[in-house]
């Protein structure tokens, strides 16, 4: 601001600019203006509250002061600038924009694109515990689909299944079977059994209708072989009976019988191959060894099972197959 004036001075009189405003003389004229080089500066405002801007107002033409929070007050308001309680509420006193120095709550939904990746991670963890569901467990037990089992078996390089163990207990059974077979080609029975009264020996029968009925024709079986009692051998012959011997002579009661069972082509149109091994004692004290091969003549298998003729048995069995 510059002001220019005629005085006239009573002598001695004299006029002299300060506090940063300079006056000026020429003959009768002075000027008054501001002079911003004899102002202190100063690094810092101690109150807000009593440090002033001198302002102008346009519109009403006047003049007034202004406190330094006043202004910035005033600037915040017409321009939308933030105060430091707005930007920094929790008083970090660094970057306040700094996510690692942030603490406290925000809506997922305020965060672009995050909703959408929490979602795909969620789908990613529901795909995970679906995929880890079908991982075998050493901790608890777990249930497969014999589709499921196939697979796993194959994933490591084996082609035989577990199909199904029996544990009959003491008291016994007179029959052992297992059904939907259909879709096996090659089975395997691995047997120990516990005789009671079994005087028509162990039989080996099929099933083409799951098991509903079982092949008792004359001519659905053929087999031969021999058995072996200390030394001395002797032939087993087919008896047209309607069944396949796995144990062609009766089993003393309370005697143990073990062995196992080889069938090939179980699920194919024509006959199966059988093939069996059987151990036990025929009459105390002599021991007795089979072997026995033959056909299940019946094409399209489902079912087989070992049964007792007479008597009962109590003891284990395992069921192993390859499909195909």
């Amino acid at each position: 601001m510059t002001l220019r004036m005629r005085v006239l001075p009573r002598y001695p009189a004299r006029i002299y600019g300060a506090n940063g405003i300079m006056a000026e003389r020429a003959g009768p004229d002075v000027t008054i203006s501001m002079e911003y080089g004899s102002l202190i500066r100063i690094p810092s405002v101690d109150n807000p509250n009593t440090v002033f801007f001198a302002v102008w107002n346009e519109d009403f033409n006047s003049y007034s002061i202004m406190s330094f929070t006043d202004t910035f007050n005033a600037v915040i308001d017409t321009t939308g600038l933030m105060t430091e309680t707005v930007y920094d509420p929790q008083g970090i006193g660094g970057d306040a924009f700094d996510r690692s120095l942030q603490t406290g709550e925000q809506p997922v939904s305020s965060i672009t694109g995050l909703a959408t990746a929490l979602a795909s991670i969620g789908d990613d963890l529901d795909s995970i515990d679906d995929a880890l569901a079908l991982r075998v467990r050493a901790d608890a037990a777990q249930s497969f689909t014999p589709t499921q089992k196939a697979q796993a078996l194959s994933n490591i390089g084996s082609a035989w299944q577990q199909i199904g163990g029996v544990i009959v207990a003491a008291g016994g059974a007179t029959q052992v079977t297992w059904t939907d077979l259909s879709a096996y080609n090659l089975l395997r029975i691995r047997y120990y059994m516990t005789a009671a009264n079994m005087t028509g020996g162990a039989i080996l029968r099929s099933s083409r209708d799951n098991g509903a009925t079982w092949d008792v024709g004359a001519t659905d079986y053929r087999y031969h072989g021999f058995f072996e009692v200390n030394g001395a051998v002797s032939p087993i012959v087919d008896t047209a009976a309607g069944l396949f011997a796995l144990v062609s002579t009766g089993i003393n009661n309370g005697s143990d019988l073990d062995g196992f069972i080889d069938v090939s082509r179980f699920n194919k149109p024509g006959a199966a191959t059988v093939f069996t091994e059987a151990h036990h004692i025929s009459s105390a004290p002599a021991l007795r060894f089979e072997k026995i091969h033959g056909f299940l003549n019946q094409g399209a298998r489902s079912a087989i099972g070992i049964f007792a003729p007479s008597g009962s048995f109590s003891g284990v069995f395992v069921l192993e197959g390859v499909r195909g």
